[in-house]
């Protein structure tokens, strides 16, 4: 007698408690998603609609944003800070003073913030109090007539130097330079070397005088003279304990200013400046401070500086990946993490060894990455291709989901605020009030396996019979959601709707019979996928 073969094998049902999230390699668990539409994990383990974003009155125009004591942004070469429901204007378009229209780079240091390629920087306290708030990092005097005259100091081999200029109508020695500043001296016969001096003192009621320090500086007259407070072309800047740090491709060096003086960084004791060069190949992509260090990033390597003064500083540098060219934007440091866009993704860097954490990006290499955090997400928006993809990353799930396609220009976090602009120069709250927003979620295929005594290659690639599927989902009332599917990479064909009743709604849904099907969910929130549930039997392979 022929042994009996069973005619069925018995239903397997899989319920998805957790969903996945996106994920565009090939790599993937039941319930990840190959695509979606303004989705958030704010109520992990459940996939729920985001809050809306919603535009800021009258900010539009907007070439840069940056937060500090309030949001401040650039509009048409002038500068604002607005705090709560009042807008200072800092700089007046059309002004003198009005900002070039080129990429903007701020810090924030103390009570002044800093900005480049501008090199000014704009003195908090003195906003609204009718002195002039705005001033410049450098300062220069050039081909003027100089002389200096000298007496002995008490030093052994130093020499006290009154510098006494003949000065432009309506310039002031007071109104260029300060005590303590490092300045560059050329033209002087008698000092070798165009050397940097400190201003040691700028004599009361005089304004064409100045004095320095220095063992080789004779007596002269009539001399043709520059005098400069030299600031290096920075292309990324950020603060660490009140001093300005910066890197420089042009000179391939990183330079570090004064303490509490971000126009200063020559150095001439240890609370100076300082200045080094890196020898490592590339050019300098992005920096970031973090509580022991600042790193400079290259798209290969990144470099460390520890130490609080001149002569301790320190430069180590590591071959790891680091920031992608023209993403220094997506930096952005969460607690005492830096995450960043590189080559091969977004990278996590703690301080020691940098990890990628996008493997569901799969063969996708995005660019021009621009990223901001409410401190629980890490936003990014970057091109693909042609195509921009606005991204989040959930810090305490691990998952990512596509918001829109919204191509961001800079974002800024005030308070508990995270603003975005975008490339049409509007300024908008990144979440809002709950409320109506489309949607749209896309599951990768479903490939059912069996496990137990029928678990064989035959059943394995059987086709399946789904006899129940089942969503449960919670939608506000007034919302909606339309279900598709696709059987065996077929067409997509409408399978079901759901309006919102208040509350939780459990939805059957027909499949029918198929080696594999994808499920799609569009509509408009508020929505919320509590879970999915999957039963089906096997049937024969054709």
């Amino acid at each position: 007698m022929l042994p009996k073969i069973p005619y069925q094998v018995e239903p397997k049902t899989t319920r998805q408690t957790a969903l996945r999230g996106l994920n565009f390699s090939d790599h993937y668990e039941d319930g990840s998603l190959a695509d979606s539409l303004n989705l958030s994990a704010r109520r992990y383990p459940y996939i729920s609609t985001k809050y809306p974003r919603e535009q800021m009155e009258g900010l539009t125009g907007v070439s840069s944003i940056y937060a500090f004591d309030g949001l401040w942004y650039v509009k048409n070469g002038g500068l604002y800070r607005k705090t709560g429901d009042v807008t200072t204007e800092v700089i007046a378009p059309g002004s003198p003073k009005a900002l070039s229209p080129s990429e903007k780079q701020f810090a924030a240091m103390y009570h002044k913030l800093v900005i480049f390629p501008d090199k000014i920087y704009v003195d908090l306290d003195k906003i609204g109090t009718g002195t002039e708030a705005v001033l410049p990092l450098g300062a220069k005097l050039e081909n003027v007539t100089g002389s200096v005259t000298v007496t002995s100091a008490e030093e052994e081999g130093a020499h006290i130097c009154t510098v006494t200029l003949t000065m432009p109508e309506g310039e002031s020695v007071r109104n260029l330079f300060q005590v303590y500043d490092i300045v560059k001296m050329s033209g002087w016969t008698n000092l070798k070397n165009n050397r940097y001096k400190q201003i040691i003192e700028i004599p009361e009621g005089t304004n064409d005088t100045f004095i320095v320090q220095d063992e080789t500086m004779e007596e002269e007259s009539g001399a043709t003279v520059t005098i400069e407070r030299e600031v290096p072309n920075l292309d990324f800047i950020c603060e660490k304990n009140n001093r300005l740090f910066g890197a420089s491709n042009d000179s391939r060096t990183i330079y570090i200013s004064a303490r509490d003086d971000p126009r200063n960084f020559m150095s001439d004791n240890d609370a100076g400046g300082f200045a080094v060069d890196v020898a490592t190949e590339g050019q300098f992509t992005g920096c970031a401070s973090m509580s022991n260090s600042v790193v400079f990033f290259k798209e290969h390597s990144i470099t460390k500086i520890l130490g609080d003064y001149a002569s301790e500083f320190t430069l180590n540098n590591y071959e790891m990946e680091g920031v992608k060219k023209d993403c220094h934007k997506s930096i952005r440091k969460i607690n005492e993490t830096v995450l960043y866009l590189g080559s091969n993704g977004v990278y996590s860097y703690n301080g020691g060894n940098s990890s990628l954490i996008s493997h569901i990006f799969g063969e996708k290499r995005l660019k021009n990455g621009v990223a901001g955090t409410d401190g629980m997400n890490y936003y990014l928006s970057a091109k693909d291709g042609e195509n921009t993809l606005f991204l989040s990353y959930s810090l305490q799930t691990g998952l990512w989901l596509r918001e829109d396609d919204t191509e961001a220009k800079d974002f800024a976090l005030v308070g508990e605020t995270l603003y975005v602009l975008d490339d049409e120069g509007k300024v908008w709250k990144e979440n809002g009030e709950e409320g109506a927003i489309l949607f749209s979620m896309t599951f990768k295929p479903f490939f059912e396996t069996v496990s137990g005594a029928y678990k064989s290659s035959a059943i394995l690639f059987a086709n399946k019979r789904y006899a129940k599927i089942y969503l449960r989902t919670e939608m506000a009332k007034g919302a909606y959601c339309r279900i598709e599917v696709r059987l065996d990479g077929g067409v997509w064909r409408e399978v079901g709707k759901i309006v919102g009743k208040g509350g939780l709604t459990v939805t059957p849904l027909p499949i029918g019979r198929c080696d594999k099907y994808e499920l799609r969910l569009h509509g408009k929130g508020p929505f919320t996928l509590l879970n999915l549930e999957r039963e089906f039997r096997v049937g024969s392979a054709r």
